[in-house]
Parts: structure tokens; C-alpha cells; sequence
């Protein structure tokens, strides 16, 4: 259990506490002279060793150097750089997008702490363009039911202000009325968040600037 006076506590402290990172569990935390965060590990060939919290949620330590070889042969692939960035974004602190992903409560769920398990039930990316997306519930954990390979634009109608909007008969997102209409997807979007109807919005020509009058000498 991590130690309630430990000096190296941060406001954004995460206790790994029971926690499984690849192929260690951790046990609690470690009483070391470093300013860093270290935690007593055990692997799960009975090894036991004392690492660096950074090292455990990035994903960069997944188990003692003798297991450590029995790779997956994967390491700095596309999968497996999208398997650490998602690591880094729930469970590292230090990481950019850590509060919109772990500080918001979002999870990765305990087999997906494998890369392995994780390569298992997504599959290869099936472009360069993929990445990960949660799909259907953009609010929910990383977990097999809710993870998918997704193109920048798929992941794009996925966001909260993205919806499908019926005009004329038809529905489809606004990135495709913006396409379709000739107007700029920003403009289309201004209009309806300042309340404009479907109607007045997609119907406005966009205003053009103005031509410079010309004085005859």
C-alpha cells in the first residue's frame, strides 16, 4: 500500500497498489532516496524488484529482464505505440492528455494491461491513418466492447458536438453538409452554436469580403 506520508506525493498521485502492469503486480510502494515514485513489484515468474512508477504506466517496464525476452516481437510497431499512448493518457500523470483521459476517471480495463491480450482482441490497425477510438460510448473505459480502429474522420463524428443533422430529407454529419453545401465546416458550425435554424444556416451564402472602392482620378 503506498505510504500516506510519502515526500514524493503530488497532487496527482496514482497509488498502483494491486495493480497489474504487464507482467508485474504491484505490491506497495517503495522506500527509496529517489524524488521519484518507485514501487515493489513482483512478476509473475515470482521475481520481485523495485520500479519506477513512470516506467510501470507507460508501459516501458512490463516484467523482469528474463521474462523482459519473451517478447512479443511487436515493440515500436504502430499497435504497439498506440497501446503505450493510451497507457499514457489513463495512467501517467505527467502525460499532456492525462486529464482528459485518466483525470476524467477513464480506465483500461485489467486485460488490457498485456499488450499482448490487447493486440489479441484488436487486431492489426488496417491502415497507417488508424488509431484507437472508444466506440460507441466516448465517455467509457478502454475495453474490448468499446474500442474499435478508427480513420480520423470516423473519430471525428464521434465527439460530443458531433451529431447527425437532418436537412431537406436527408441525414449525414456536418463535416459531410459541409462538403456537400460548399461552406466551410467551421462557418456551418459558428451558425449553429449561435443558434441558427438547420434551414437559416445550411441556406446563407457566406459572406464575402467586401471589394475596395475604387475612386476615379
Amino acid at each position: 500500500m503506498a505510504k500516506a506520508n510519502s515526500t514524493r506525493r503530488t497532487y496527482n498521485f496514482i497509488d498502483l497498489t494491486g495493480q497489474r502492469c504487464g507482467r508485474w503486480t504491484v505490491i506497495g510502494e517503495a522506500n527509496t532516496p529517489s524524488r521519484h515514485v518507485y514501487w515493489n513489484c513482483v512478476c509473475e515468474c515470482g521475481t520481485h524488484k523495485i520500479v519506477r512508477g513512470s516506467a510501470l504506466t507507460s508501459g516501458h517496464s512490463n516484467g523482469c529482464k528474463p521474462c523482459g525476452k519473451r517478447k512479443h516481437g511487436m515493440t515500436g510497431t504502430p499497435e504497439y505505440v498506440n497501446w503505450q499512448r493510451m497507457n499514457g493518457r489513463c495512467r501517467n500523470p505527467q502525460c499532456k492528455d492525462f486529464p482528459e483521459y485518466g483525470g476524467r476517471g477513464i480506465t483500461i480495463c485489467d486485460r488490457w494491461r498485456s499488450f499482448a491480450a490487447f493486440y489479441a482482441d484488436m487486431g492489426p490497425r488496417p491502415s497507417p491513418v488508424h488509431s484507437i477510438d472508444r466506440y460507441p460510448d466516448q465517455d467509457g473505459n478502454y475495453e474490448p466492447n468499446n474500442c474499435r480502429w478508427a480513420t480520423p474522420t470516423e473519430q471525428s463524428r464521434n465527439r460530443h458536438h458531433v451529431r447527425p443533422i437532418t436537412f431537406n430529407g436527408a441525414t449525414q454529419y456536418l463535416p459531410d453538409w459541409s462538403a456537400q453545401l460548399g461552406i466551410a465546416y467551421g462557418t456551418l458550425y459558428g451558425r449553429l452554436k449561435k443558434g441558427w435554424t438547420t434551414e437559416k444556416a445550411f441556406t446563407t451564402p457566406p459572406r464575402t469580403r467586401s471589394q475596395p472602392t475604387v475612386v476615379p482620378e
